[in-house]
């Protein structure tokens, strides 16, 4: 029994924070997604999260766009889903849950209680690309 709850990982989604949870670990990180060119993305803001030390296209406000069909525009020009971004952010926020191990087979994800069923289920089909949940 013990082996399940050590396999597991819980997401969170909300304007405010996301955070991930693993039986021996918890990470809460703002919803600040930074891309980079020459490596993954990071999520939360400098004072959260030590490897935000090099300059990025810093991307906010992706939880209140979910399902919007114009995407958020970056300050590159460049048109991001916020599902997408949600995916990366929690995919990003699992690994730092682990400490970059393997993820676990388990996992659930709760979201926003506004969230219509298409907002869910874009960002559910946003982590299945992901392979996350």
């Amino acid at each position: 029994m013990a082996d399940v709850a050590l396999s597991a990982l819980g997401l969170s989604v909300g304007a405010t924070n996301l955070a991930a949870v693993t039986s021996d670990r918890a990470v809460t990180r703002k919803p600040v997604l930074t891309l980079f060119r020459q490596r993954p993305p990071e999520v939360g803001v400098p004072s959260e999260n030590p490897k935000l030390n090099e300059p990025g296209l810093v991307i906010t406000d992706f939880v209140e766009r979910v399902g919007d069909a114009a995407g958020i525009l970056a300050a590159d020009g460049s048109t991001h889903r916020s599902e997408t971004l949600i995916a990366d952010a929690l995919l990003v926020l699992a690994y730092a849950a682990t400490d970059g191990r393997a993820l676990p087979d388990i996992a659930a994800a709760t979201h926003p209680t506004h969230w219509d069923p298409a907002a869910v289920d874009a960002v559910r089909v946003a982590l299945d690309r992901k392979s996350v949940v």
